[in-house]
């Protein structure tokens, strides 16, 4: 969103909503991994965060829809990329927080949730974040080949002075 030519008003709208449902995501989310014993109290705070996660795959979707139109190509393609990083990655924690529920608690399990966090951690942070710096350089470049391109008359003008 920041990067993306949304407008400032907007820009703010959007980054306090998306920060806002990220807080409350990961603080309702924690408050059922802390329940240990009662399957259901951890079963209905894993829902209660869920709708923050829905309303920010709404926004990644459908809501930034109408900016992406207006940017290049590329800058769609990797803002398609980041999406999708974005959900595959994060997927993976509502699968986890899920198998206690169901009443799978193996040793072995317990390994390959640490080893599938550790991923879906550097995925969602590393990748997301490479994938944000792409967006930004390419909107860089282009802003840089139209501020060269509008230079190109004022320094045609000079010239024939």
């Amino acid at each position: 969103m920041l990067v993306l030519d949304v407008g400032r008003v907007k820009s703010a709208s959007l980054v306090l909503r998306m920060v806002v449902s990220a807080v409350l995501m990961v603080l309702l989310g924690y408050v059922g991994e802390t329940q240990h014993s009662n399957m259901l109290a951890r079963a209905l705070w894993g829902a209660a965060s869920t709708a923050p996660f829905l309303y920010i795959l709404f926004v990644l979707w459908k809501e930034l829809n109408e900016v992406l139109m207006f940017e290049s190509g590329r800058v769609r393609q990797l803002f398609f990329t980041l999406r999708w990083v974005l959900l595959t990655s994060w997927v993976f924690y509502p699968v986890v927080y899920a198998l206690p529920i169901l009443g799978i608690k193996t040793a072995a399990l317990i390994t390959v949730i640490q080893v599938g966090n550790s991923a879906a951690d550097l995925l969602a942070k590393v990748g997301v974040g490479l994938l944000v710096y792409a967006v930004a350089r390419e909107k860089t470049e282009q802003d840089r080949a139209l501020r060269a391109q509008a230079m190109r008359p004022a320094a045609a003008l000079q010239a024939a002075d």
